[in-house]
């Protein structure tokens, strides 16, 4: 079994075009527990948990974008800071 660990999406997509067959994965649990009981044993396995790209949020075009590896707490966390900024803001504005 061969690992491959892009660091870019650019990259991963790259490996996976040259290797079809290669599986990624992203924490890989249940991929590990397949391998470690010989139920499967793919030749190539891509390791996605360095790409960067999959560990971001943000708004583009009006759409909301989350990564794929983003920790569930992480836009959260964002929007509750982004709200707090709105309420500064706001407050700036009154007249004193």
């Amino acid at each position: 079994m061969e690992f491959l660990q892009p660091t870019t999406w650019a990259e991963a997509l790259a490996m996976k075009a040259g290797h079809p067959e290669a599986l990624p994965i992203a924490g890989g649990t249940d991929v590990m527990v397949e391998i470690n009981f010989d139920r499967s044993r793919p030749a190539w396995v891509i390791d996605l948990t360095k790409v960067a790209e999959l560990d971001e949020w943000g708004t583009e075009d009006g759409y909301l974008r989350v990564g794929d590896a983003l920790a569930q707490e992480a836009p959260r966390a964002g929007a509750d800071e982004q709200r707090e900024q709105g309420h500064r803001e706001r407050i700036n504005r009154v007249p004193q």
